[in-house]
């Protein structure tokens, strides 16, 4: 095996920093982990769908239902999204 990696430096970047960071040892197509969770999926399939599909991105998200903490990402109709905060609430007024 061989392991390369890409240190923030002297501030912590955060996710999109560090991927910037790293973008030269990193291929056309890569998986990004949130490091402090682990989603029993088949990340084989999924990559294969990534690169089928044309896009640019490909997100796999746990579907929490409020069971553990606040989820962040919203799914509706044929849009989705990720939100820093609480979703509006469906009966308040917009």
């Amino acid at each position: 095996m061989r392991l390369e990696y890409s240190f923030d430096g002297p501030s912590l970047l955060g996710t999109g920093g560090a991927i910037i960071r790293a973008l030269p040892l990193l291929g056309d197509a890569f998986y990004v982990l949130y490091g402090d969770s682990y989603l029993p999926v088949d990340y084989r399939a999924a990559g294969e769908r990534f690169l089928r599909s044309g896009r640019l991105g490909l997100m796999t998200v746990f579907e929490n239902r409020g069971l553990y903490d606040a989820s962040n990402v919203w799914l509706e109709e044929a849009r989705s999204g990720v939100r820093q905060e609480a979703p509006p609430r469906r009966d308040a007024p917009h």
